[in-house]
């Protein structure tokens, strides 16, 4: 008797040319959208991407983008010395603080920081929370570049490697959970 397989679940949506990934990290670079879709596979995975089939929720995940970029340049804050304004708008998001920290971040940025190589992994944690701060783009784009930065730095410093593992099931865990609080639109 052949045993029937088990479903896979993936991040996709209508942007990613049909593709689901099961990286919600990957999905995030590929599908470049506010809305999340959560997808069973169509096909077997290969290279842990399939073809998107039905999909079982989406909505929209600008606000949990944007609380997940906060929280990611917070891991990295301790590459620099952060003002203590822009810590307290990356934990707690408070309008009111964007444009202190906005501010913060510009005068604290050293002028020779690029020049100095035992500086490694501190110009992108900056790069990470002003951008983090930053509200004109949509929730994705913030996502997209503040998890663009942490990885440079990565590349150059192993420590924040370290900090930046596992950074697709954060964003799985933030994006399942935002479900739950910024209310889903089940897809029959």
């Amino acid at each position: 008797m052949a045993q029937a397989h088990k479903p896979i679940y993936a991040w996709g949506s209508p942007h990613c040319q049909g593709y689901a990934y099961v990286d919600a990290h990957e999905a995030l670079k590929a599908c470049l959208r506010d809305t999340v879709h959560y997808v069973r596979c169509a096909t077997p995975l290969e290279d842990r991407v399939c073809v998107a089939g039905d999909s079982m929720w989406s909505y929209n995940a600008g606000l949990v983008y944007r609380a997940f970029a906060r929280a990611e340049a917070l891991r990295v804050a301790p590459y620099w010395d952060a003002p203590p304004v822009v810590l307290r708008y990356l934990k707690t998001g408070d309008a009111h603080l964007q444009e202190p920290a906005r501010a913060a971040i510009e005068s604290a940025i050293p002028t020779s920081y690029g020049a100095c190589p035992s500086l490694s992994g501190i110009p992108e944690a900056i790069d990470a929370a002003a951008t983090a701060i930053d509200a004109r783009p949509r929730g994705w784009i913030v996502a997209y570049n503040v998890v663009t930065y942490i990885e440079q730095g990565a590349r150059k410093s192993t420590a924040m490697w370290a900090r930046s593992r596992h950074m697709g099931r954060r964003l799985a865990a933030y994006l399942t959970a935002g479900r739950r609080t910024y209310g889903q639109r089940v897809v029959p």
